[in-house]
């Protein structure tokens, strides 16, 4: 919903709830139950919004984390094992461009350079 329509619907709520509920109409009772609901569940969708980009932000973090564990991997490689395991190798990178793309933007320039290279 529209900034702007919860900010009505807030001012209809405050309105009728600054009426006693005695000297209410039905009218204005259905008024403040519709716009109590409607806050309430613009409210869980915010947060349900809130959690997931925390959780897309988690996963990136750790995503990140793989690709700086396989990029040191691969640089303490031994020179003798270096053209043993090509396989291994282009697991390896497989895994670290895959990491890379879930990490986005959490890599740091260097990173992303040591990717590409």
């Amino acid at each position: 919903m529209a900034a702007w329509n919860l900010v009505a619907v807030g001012h209809l709520l405050v309105m009728a709830n600054g009426t006693a509920g005695h000297d209410r109409m039905a009218a204005e009772t259905v008024i403040a139950e519709r716009a109590s609901a409607l806050l309430a569940a613009d409210a869980q969708e915010r947060q349900e919004e809130i959690l997931a980009a925390q959780q897309e932000a988690e996963r990136a973090r750790r995503a990140a984390e793989r690709v700086r564990a396989l990029l040191s991997s691969l640089r303490r490689l031994p020179t003798g094992r270096r053209s043993l395991g090509r396989e291994v190798m282009r697991d390896s990178v497989r895994r670290l461009l895959k990491a890379a793309d879930e990490a986005d933007s959490v890599l740091n320039t260097r990173e992303r350079e040591l990717v590409e290279s």
